[in-house]
């Protein structure tokens, strides 16, 4: 009698050291190594007349703090600037963030074609501690966008039934394929140089069933689960790719969302 419970014992203490091993295995590769890994590379060639970040960080800590927030703001506004002149030399529509002013638009050459509001926004402690100048200096060029994920199609289809004669299309109504869109807006656009979007419409704009966008929250659950699983497997870090979630209202996520083409351009501005 003694032995066994001797052996439930060390059962226990054996299935306790495998579980503590692994948490500390799944800690170590999703937090530890990717949080001290963690560095934004800067893209080549942003301007003709690169600055040292490094001399750019010694100085500001030698300066009174409200100097440091005075050319920390200019240099935001000019990597956004830059950013957004990049974007002029192409002909197709691309979209403009400015969280400092909390306005998006979509812009064609330089010029807003439409315009909206951000109602709320939140930012990745990853950007957040990033030193303010290495960070203007990354958003200075435009970023591409890589894939996205909706819980909208992307190109609304009607399915309308072809009249029997004149008399019967006349006297049908027109549709507006908005009218019953009761699905909450909600899309990610993953870009390029390892950085995340995430839109949702405005809480008191849902108005919808929120079943009705259970998939493609289930879907990035699946997106963010199977890339953890996948470095796991392979025992190497899992990437942090930093998050921008921005709330706007539901007609404005839906433009935004339609109205961009594959691979736009995006400029970005954080405060």
């Amino acid at each position: 009698m003694k032995e066994t419970r001797k052996d439930l014992i060390w059962i226990k203490r054996i299935s306790f050291s495998l579980a503590l091993g692994l948490l500390s295995y799944f800690v170590l590769l999703t937090v530890i190594i990717p949080v001290s890994r963690f560095k934004i590379v800067n893209p080549e060639k942003i301007t003709e007349n690169k600055k040292n970040p490094v001399k750019e960080i010694n100085w500001q800590i030698s300066v009174d703090d409200s100097l440091t927030n005075r050319a920390v703001s200019l240099k935001s506004s000019e990597a956004f600037l830059l950013s957004r002149l990049e974007m002029v030399k192409s002909d197709s529509i691309s979209l403009a963030i400015s969280l400092k002013d909390s306005t998006i638009s979509l812009v064609v050459q330089g010029i807003a074609i439409y315009s909206s509001k951000i109602q709320h926004f939140k930012i990745s402690n990853a950007l957040l501690k990033t030193d303010p100048f290495i960070l203007s200096q990354w958003l200075s060029k435009p970023f591409e966008v890589d894939t996205h994920y909706s819980s909208i199609p992307k190109t609304p289809v009607l399915y309308k039934k072809a009249p029997k004669d004149t008399i019967e299309a006349m006297n049908q109504l027109e549709i507006d394929p908005l009218k019953d869109d009761l699905i909450p807006v909600h899309f990610t656009l993953s870009l390029d140089r390892k950085l995340l979007l995430n839109f949702e419409q405005a809480a008191d704009t849902l108005g919808g069933k929120p079943r009705l966008i259970r998939p493609y929250k289930r879907e990035m659950r699946n997106i963010r689960r199977n890339n953890i699983l996948k470095h796991l497997v392979r025992f190497s870090p899992v990437e942090i790719v930093p998050e921008i979630n921005i709330v706007i209202d539901k007609k404005a996520a839906r433009v935004i969302y339609r109205g961009l083409p594959e691979k736009a351009l995006v400029a970005i501005q954080i405060q």
